[in-house]
């Protein structure tokens, strides 16, 4: 029987061969993988910050959390969040009460923005729709962040040429936030993976 000895030369280039085959079953089992994942899910976007707002005649301490998950295997979106908002001068604080829609913006400034909408309580009282402007330009004390918030008549659009409900109460405010930040924050998220990655940017909507 003769036995062939494997020179060191050979046993590289074989090692080699089977390193190379196992990368490309591993590069494709990931792309596989990747692909299974990629079809179950849940991306976040999402807004989240606080701080001081100035406006022309008023100021407005507030704080702010608002995501949209979008989750891939069902074809369907969740939004949730939270906002507060409190405009001392004026003697307003507004309360979200239901935060409805969270939306991409392609609009002529500069950063990343978002639209957000619901309604909102004045005062702990009478609830009206909001729209609540968001755009994320710079770091914290950047001065480049700006919000606007506006409250009752006029936060909504006409919708199929019906008119414009009206409720009596109009508040608008537009400026840049001076203290605090804002920060667009994306992910997508492995249901069977206790880490999230940053998520793939999306077109404006």
């Amino acid at each position: 029987m003769q036995t062939r000895v494997l020179g060191a030369m050979n046993r590289r280039r074989a090692i080699g061969g089977t390193l190379a085959i196992g990368g490309a079953l591993a590069i494709a089992g990931g792309a596989a993988r990747a692909q299974q994942i990629r079809s179950r899910v849940v991306t976040q976007r999402g807004m989240i910050g606080g701080g001081l707002a100035q406006f022309q005649l008023s100021q407005a301490n507030f704080s702010l959390v608002a995501s949209r998950f979008i989750f891939t295997e069902e074809n369907k979106q969740v939004v949730v969040g939270e906002i507060l908002w409190v405009d001392t001068p004026s003697a307003f604080t507004f309360t979200s009460t239901k935060i409805t829609n969270y939306d991409v913006i392609n609009g002529p400034e500069e950063g990343e923005h978002r639209r957000v909408r619901g309604t909102m309580s004045l005062n702990g009282g009478q609830e009206y729709p909001f729209r609540l402007d968001v755009i994320d330009d710079g770091p914290p004390g950047s001065g480049l962040d700006t919000i606007s918030l506006i409250v009752g008549d006029g936060a909504e659009d006409a919708a199929s040429g019906s008119p414009v409900p009206t409720y009596g109460f109009s508040y608008a405010a537009s400026g840049p936030i001076v203290s605090g930040d804002v920060n667009d924050v994306d992910f997508d998220i492995d249901p069977d993976s206790p880490d999230a990655v940053p998520a793939t940017p999306v077109a404006p909507e």
